[in-house]
């Protein structure tokens, strides 16, 4: 059973099935799985990827903001999806990835050598690689734990790596929130 389907209540679908011309009754995760098939293969797919990332419906949660996208996120990915020269075949390093969306819609539409992410909270960088490896980015990407509160871990990570772009999207927090 699908995490989706746990999270929704227990249905059944009706399908209307255009070539045979009856109804056909599938459960949430048949239909989950016919609509992948139809999609992944399709013309578009090559010009407009699909991003699928695990997040949580909560602003907050284990004192973090980093478990959900925000839409910061989606525009600095369509706008460095619309300038692509930025970051074409260039390190990359994204401050405060959260759970990847700006950084994994670059890697899937705009060829950098190296996308670097990089966020400090335990749970969110578990996320992140998981949504890594699930939209298959991870060949040129890495993920780092960075404390921008911990100079020497700043500074450890730029002694080791000179990144050509750092970008970063709604990285400001505000403890009080919490």
């Amino acid at each position: 059973m699908s995490k989706l389907s746990q999270l929704l209540p227990s249905f059944h679908l009706v399908l209307i099935l255009s070539k045979s011309s009856h109804i056909q009754e599938l459960s949430l995760d048949d239909c989950q799985q016919r609509l992948l098939d139809a999609t992944i293969d399709h013309k578009l797919m090559d010009k407009y990827p699909i991003v699928s990332l695990q997040e949580s419906d909560n602003l907050v949660i284990d004192g973090t903001t980093g478990l959900r996208s925000w839409s910061a996120a989606r525009h600095l990915a369509a706008f460095i999806e619309c300038n692509k020269h930025y970051v074409h075949n260039k390190y990359v390093l994204e401050l405060g990835s959260g759970i990847g969306l700006t950084g994994v819609c670059i890697l899937k539409t705009c060829s950098p050598d190296v996308l670097a992410f990089s966020d400090h909270h335990s749970v969110v960088l578990r996320v992140l690689r998981n949504n890594i490896d699930t939209n298959n980015v991870g060949l040129n990407s890495v993920v780092h734990n960075i404390d921008w509160n911990d100079m020497k871990s700043v500074d450890n990570y730029l002694g080791d790596n000179d990144p050509d772009v750092i970008i970063a999207a709604d990285v400001v927090f505000d403890p009080k929130v919490t």
